[in-house]
């Protein structure tokens, strides 16, 4: 469970997942682990909490608040990948899960023994972007960050191949499913069916954002500019395969700078992206 400042929502979230987990395996085969990076709120003093009377829970504090090397220091330094039993889901710490959705994605990967992941919809109560999540899911075989599950045998592959995701990405989900539709290859031909997705009577829950309220505003705001620089930086990884990405994504955002020099016809989204690369230019990432 990936957490950057979720104090508030982090206990719900866990609860949920143990709720979950428990619902399909026996309790002391579902495991929680907190990885709580560049927080500077309670959220990792949440977990130990739990922790403290729950021995299921764990938590591990990572200076850098960026998601992609967190997601690289689980699969490469943390996961336990002994045992092809196990099924790794990747969950944000600022969502909860229905009851259902573990015993859903563990149904979904038998009906389907040949996917390296399953997808995960958001619950049908929550409504906003279920049916554009369920398009891309059809044609692209698209995961989502708020949940999705990862095969052992896959990420076996990804820690052998030694692939990671450049430090500072948008959106781990964008990376992350086209190497499960490849198979780890650029070569191969794109299988959108190398993710199962979860029955549509499961899925994540996430609080819904106000359009009335200033907070959310910005929240939006900074998703929407996140979205540009990701959208810019794809084409580019698309050129390499996954075994050759950079480290970090500062290379990449120096070529992108280089093609909007001069540039001053931007969407207002596209110049405060660019604004904000330029910001990153001559300095390390921070939370993208």
């Amino acid at each position: 469970m990936f957490a950057y400042n979720e104090e508030a929502a982090i206990r719900e979230s866990v609860h949920s997942a143990l709720a979950a987990g428990r619902r399909r395996f026996a309790a002391e085969d579902v495991n929680v682990v907190v990885m709580a990076n560049g927080c500077t709120d309670r959220t990792a003093d949440c977990v130990r909490d739990m922790s403290h009377s729950n021995p299921a829970v764990q938590v591990h504090e990572l200076t850098v608040g960026d998601k992609a090397t967190t997601w690289n220091w689980y699969v490469h330094e943390f996961a336990d990948l002994t045992s092809d039993d196990h099924l790794h889901l990747f969950m944000d710490g600022d969502v909860t899960c229905t009851e259902n959705v573990v015993q859903s994605m563990v149904d979904a990967l038998v009906q389907l023994p040949t996917a390296n992941a399953c997808c995960v919809l958001p619950a049908i109560s929550v409504g906003r972007n279920r049916g554009l999540n369920e398009r891309l899911y059809e044609v692209d075989g698209a995961i989502f960050g708020n949940l999705y599950g990862l095969t052992n045998t896959f990420l076996k592959r990804i820690r052998d191949a030694k692939i990671r995701i450049p430090a500072g990405a948008v959106g781990e989900d964008a990376y992350v499913t086209e190497m499960v539709a490849l198979d780890l290859d650029r070569n191969n031909t794109y299988d959108n069916r190398k993710a199962a997705c979860a029955h549509a009577d499961s899925g994540f829950i996430y609080r819904s954002l106000s359009y009335w309220n200033v907070a959310d505003i910005r929240l939006q705001l900074n998703r929407l500019v996140r979205y540009q620089i990701r959208d810019w930086r794809l084409p580019i990884l698309r050129r390499v395969n996954f075994a050759d990405f950079p480290d970090t994504m500062q290379p990449i955002d120096q070529q992108i700078l280089q093609q909007l020099h001069n540039k001053w016809l931007l969407h207002p989204i596209q110049w405060l992206a660019r604004r904000r690369l330029q910001r990153r230019a001559s300095t390390s990432f921070s939370k993208s």
